[in-house]
């Protein structure tokens, strides 16, 4: 592993993390920027010309050219852009995708990772927040092969946190995975079977909720102190904005472990002298703990319809998870104490390394499972995941009552993976030529709460009548490859298929654009 080393990557919102797992079974974080920091904040600083900068210099360089620095991107995977505006991301001309900007995050972690090792590093599985559908999921793939990087596996990071936790005390019985990061949010009921066999039976939460989203409380609370102050809100440039945002994240961290913050806003060439209380702050969060309590209580309501009567264990994961009020909330909604987890900035990572162990020797044949070490052959068959879809997949079609486009569910949200379904449908024509299959993932029937993953059209060799019957099937594979076919019921004939794999917002050309470019801006 030392001479061909595989690692594990949390690609975070706010903060992103790499390891490794020795051949003696220790899994470990690694040094990656200034001070000797193991955790990187995921900021890119792209300068008019030389090296682009990833980490904590980029973050400090938002205080002087804040619209050089890209922040929060991990949002944006799988669209166009991760701005609010829905404005692109734009340097010097040249727009910036969150997969380009993420893969520069993963360029960094890889560089770690070769200067830890002396030796170059290829290889490495990836994680995401559970409530990632297909785009993001694809969309962080992607960021990854732009690295550099040969993506074994992306993995849920409830699941990654769960083989850590696992590994370091033993864990078994229900468990309730509580990962709230910088931006994203995660809530994960898995079994932890005798053996490593992690079981995820209900999968909830909002891939556009976090730390960032606190941060943001206290920046409206603060506009209001300076306009209190006299300070004309449009004269505050984005260089105060940028530093009162650090100041946020700042107290925000501080009411962790005291009853109140205090700071001086800048607006306007002004100062300000700005106070919050603990309580305060948590008045602020009331609405999103709302959205969170009810995510608790829907996730454990699915996974007690499948069975499971209690949970066990409560993991938390994620900075975020620091806030007292938000586990206290835990506590009063789960019905148990949660348990921190070791190290909740580093475990996925570590998690995310055990399954790249995983995937190695799986692909070993009798000649190199006799050349790895006895540790890790132990460890590899120890982690045994079972996943579960976290969004249905449906495809379009006309609703016989009221003659409306809808998306009729296959595939329902927290379905075993892998899986196979198939759907029996008609024509809705007489003399029709030809049918149209369009894949959706989501669990509504409302067209516009779905998103398209892909779409094919299948000819009939003739023209056939109204209420012909189709059949339709979805297969989703554990390598997260999503297949649909459709055929002609009686004869069999086939009509038509749709494969998502690796398919992101960016085209072949685009990607092939982009690498060329970040070719030419190194790292670091």
């Amino acid at each position: 592993m030392v001479t061909d080393p595989v690692i594990g990557i949390d690609l975070g919102t706010t903060n992103s993390v790499v390891a490794f797992t020795d051949d003696n079974g220790l899994t470990q974080a690694i040094a990656c920027d200034e001070n000797n920091s193991r955790v990187l904040p995921s900021a890119v600083y792209i300068p008019e010309e030389g090296d682009v900068t990833v980490g904590i210099s980029a973050k400090n360089h938002a205080l002087v050219e804040p619209d050089r620095v890209a922040q929060f991107f991990k949002r944006g995977m799988g669209e166009k852009t991760f701005r609010t505006d829905g404005k692109p991301f734009a340097v010097d001309g040249r727009e910036w995708t969150p997969e380009m900007l993420s893969s520069r995050v993963l360029m960094k972690l890889k560089l770690a990772a070769e200067t830890y090792f002396d030796a170059d590093v290829s290889r490495a599985v990836i994680t995401v927040p559970a409530y990632f559908g297909t785009p993001e999921v694809q969309a962080t793939r992607n960021a990854g092969e732009m690295a550099g990087l040969q993506v074994l596996e992306v993995v849920k990071e409830p699941v990654a946190a769960a083989f850590a936790h696992t590994l370091d005390r033993d864990a078994t019985g229900n468990a309730l995975v509580y990962d709230l990061g910088g931006g994203t949010f995660d809530v994960t009921v898995m079994q932890l079977e005798p053996g490593g066999v992690c079981n995820v039976v209900a999968i909830g939460g909002d891939r556009r909720l976090g730390g960032v989203d606190f941060d943001d409380l206290i920046m409206m609370r603060m506009g209001d102190a300076l306009e209190a102050g006299g300070v004309n809100l449009a004269n505050v440039t984005p260089y105060d904005e940028q530093q009162n945002r650090r100041f946020a994240e700042e107290m925000k961290h501080e009411l962790s472990s005291k009853t109140s913050a205090t700071c001086l806003l800048i607006g306007g060439g002004q100062r300000v002298k700005f106070s919050l209380a603990r309580e305060e702050f948590v008045g602020l969060l009331a609405p999103r703990m709302d959205e969170i309590a009810d995510h608790i209580t829907s996730t454990i309501q699915i996974a007690r319809d499948k069975g499971v009567a209690s949970i066990d264990n409560i993991i938390m994961i994620g900075g975020s998870t620091r806030i007292p009020a938000l586990q206290e909330q835990l506590a009063r909604v789960a019905g148990r104490q949660p348990k921190a987890s070791q190290n909740p900035d580093e475990d996925v990572a570590r998690g995310a390394s055990l399954s790249a162990v995983k995937k190695v020797v799986e692909a070993l044949d009798d000649v190199g499972r006799r050349e790895m070490s006895e540790t890790l052959l132990q460890l590899a068959d120890k982690f045994k995941p079972q996943n579960v879809c976290s969004h249905g997949l449906g495809v379009k079609v006309v609703d016989l009552h009221s003659r409306q486009l809808v998306n009729h569910v296959v595939i329902a949200s927290n379905t075993p993976i892998p899986f196979s379904e198939t759907a029996d449908l008609e024509t809705v024509e007489d003399s029709q030529t030809h049918v149209e299959v369009v894949l959706n993932e989501g669990d509504s029937e409302e067209l516009d709460l779905v998103r398209e993953l892909g779409k094919s059209v299948g000819q009939f060799p003739h023209a056939v009548p109204k209420g012909h019957p189709i059949e339709i099937t979805i297969q989703y594979t554990d390598e997260q490859l999503i297949v649909v076919k459709a055929y002609e019921k009686l004869s069999r004939r086939f009509l038509c298929d749709i494969t998502v794999q690796h398919d992101t917002i960016m085209s072949e050309a685009d990607t092939a654009a982009a690498i060329q470019y970040l070719s030419a801006r190194n790292v670091q």
